[in-house]
């Protein structure tokens, strides 16, 4: 159960911590978002979900839950992505501000991945989504190497001269 919580928790505060500048700069842009906000989002967005990443791993120790972390932040990130975009689409009249979005939201965040990279596209985002994507993917093939290697029988040196 603890391992089910620290997962849904890590997928939550990843999912927020990337969509929340996107969601912000919109709301403050508005009819004024333009190329500057994409490059800055661009940036931004990939360091913030490794900075959650990490926080997940350290957070949980050395364990090997910690590994999983990056996978949590990643599906947080595309599962989420949806509802961030109809929240940063709704102050210049499109997300929540349209007609049937309680049918449209539903329906595009079972869709999530295609729908998160499509939508993302016309949020400006997409670059930020690819690159903290791939940033995520290698946090999460390292975390899982790391764990192997220390489950081998094989001592390190500080287990060898610590003998």
């Amino acid at each position: 159960m603890k391992a089910a919580s620290f997962f849904v928790g890590t997928f939550l505060l990843g999912g927020v911590a990337f969509w929340l500048p996107s969601i912000t700069l919109h709301a403050v842009r508005g009819e004024n978002f333009c190329g500057v906000d994409v490059l800055a989002l661009t940036g931004l967005l990939p360091v913030l979900a490794v900075v959650a990443a990490v926080a997940a791993q350290r957070l949980q120790g050395s364990t090997g839950g910690a590994a999983f972390a990056p996978l949590a932040v990643s599906l947080g990130v595309w599962v989420l992505g949806p509802l961030a975009m109809f929240v940063s689409a709704t102050p210049t009249g499109g997300g929540f501000a349209m007609q049937g979005w309680w049918i449209a939201l539903p329906a595009l965040t079972a869709l999530f991945p295609l729908t998160t990279f499509s939508m993302a596209t016309y949020d400006g985002s997409l670059g930020g989504l690819l690159v903290g994507s791939v940033a995520l993917a290698f946090l999460f093939i390292r975390g899982v190497a790391q764990v192997a290697v220390s489950a081998t029988c094989v001592p390190t040196a500080q287990e060898a001269i610590g003998k």
